[in-house]
């Protein structure tokens, strides 16, 4: 018999709650015991790696070989990026040559009150990055 603030009256007997309590032990031990097995299986891929023999072998034999020429697939695919990515570290850092800028020597108009901005060669004929402002008065 159950008293109304929950213990037991007589001896011998387990309570609702305490009986809620030891039905989910079980059944949590139940799980640890039914289900370890296959989560330490996961822990070094055995599972994985015994699916795929499986499906390998009796399944589908030519599946191995397609495997293979994935992977290598894959390593080439891997290697040329890796190709790319230094020849474009190699091409960033390397100064490009003066030839590659184009001369400009038209006036450029500007709405400030200055006349025009004249960038060319200068009385040493060499080509600078000088500027002549005029101004309005």
């Amino acid at each position: 018999m159950v008293s109304s603030s929950g213990l037991c009256t007589t001896v011998g007997r387990v309570i609702p709650d305490i009986y809620r309590q030891l039905v989910a032990a079980v059944n949590e031990s139940y799980a640890l015991e039914y289900y370890t097995p296959v989560l330490l299986s996961l822990q070094d891929c055995k599972f994985v790696r015994d699916t795929f023999l499986e499906i390998t072998s009796s399944h589908c034999p030519p599946l191995e070989h397609y495997l293979k020429i994935v992977n290598a697939g894959l390593g080439l695919i891997s290697v040329g990026v890796l190709l790319c990515l230094v020849v474009w570290i190699l091409y960033a850092n390397c100064p490009l040559r003066e030839e590659v800028f184009a001369k400009i020597s038209s006036p450029i108009k500007c709405s400030s009150g200055c006349t025009g901005v004249k960038i060319g060669s200068t009385s040493s004929g060499k080509n600078d990055a000088s500027m002549s402002i005029t101004s309005v008065v």
